[in-house]
């Protein structure tokens, strides 16, 4: 797609694998071999979360609200759109069986 603009997320990010400050590690490691190409984000791996949001058949925001799994894709997913408060009341109103 020419209009598409790829983004690079790390996911998994934990310090078990790339040391203390995991991020800065890996933003350094990508600016040897990506110069330029900016990380959008990093996703911290956080099993917890992710395994009972999937076991639970939920969304982290439900199952882990404060996780950093669910911060942070949050922050990536952008602002949320306004709420319109009473349009689903309205709508369902209109709905006759």
């Amino acid at each position: 797609m020419p209009s598409a603009a790829p983004q690079v997320v790390f996911n998994r990010v934990r310090q078990g694998a790339a040391g203390r400050k995991p991020e800065r590690q890996l933003r350094e490691a990508w600016e040897r071999f990506a110069p330029g190409r900016d990380i959008r984000a990093c996703l911290p791996a956080d099993f917890t979360a992710a395994d009972a949001a999937l076991l639970g058949g939920s969304v982290l925001l439900e199952t882990a609200p404060g996780s950093a799994l669910r911060q942070a894709i949050a922050r990536l997913a952008g602002p949320a759109a306004p709420v319109r408060r009473g349009l689903l009341r309205r709508q369902a109103a209109k709905v006759k069986f």
